[in-house]
């Protein structure tokens, strides 16, 4: 019993250390990305599409002002050797182009939620521009409710 407690207590250490070469290969393709394509208007955005068996993220870079992508990279897979691949088709793309995309069901739901969230920051930014009171009121609430962020979190998950 006590070798099968050490032997699940080495996967757990072994996935962990895992996972955290992923996160940190995650950062540095994002931050080489930026430095290599970056221009200075540009805007990077992540989207995440979580499948059954396989997931994906992408990563774009885009224009705010021309609304097209600059870059694409797309990680998809089911494990932690998954690595990103630059996306030819989507350079160029016009954001509201990018629905009608050939690639996999999940590089697909990646990069349209990295347009939802684009166009998200957009409106939001817009609304801080313009002074929205409601915008106002929803970021005091926030605000004033300590670990705010985790419990929005697990509302998404079902989590109540």
């Amino acid at each position: 019993m006590f070798a099968f407690t050490l032997l699940l207590l080495g996967a757990l250490i072994v996935s962990l250390l895992l996972s955290y070469r992923q996160h940190k290969y995650y950062a540095k393709t994002v931050t080489r990305f930026i430095r290599t394509e970056a221009t200075p208007n540009s805007v990077v955005v992540s989207g995440i599409h979580r499948g059954r068996a396989r997931g994906a993220i992408a990563v774009l870079l885009i224009d705010p002002d021309k609304r097209i992508v600059i870059g694409a990279r797309v990680m998809e897979g089911s494990s932690i050797f998954a690595r990103f691949k630059e996306v030819e088709v989507l350079r160029g793309m016009k954001l509201d182009n990018v629905s009608s995309l050939s690639l996999s069901k999940a590089a697909n739901g990646a990069v349209l939620d990295a347009v939802r969230r684009f166009n998200q920051m957009q409106e939001e930014h817009i609304s801080e521009l313009v002074g929205s009171t409601t915008n106002q009121k929803a970021r005091a609430s926030v605000s004033t409710r300590p670990w705010g962020f985790i419990s929005s979190f697990l509302r998404g998950r079902g989590v109540r």
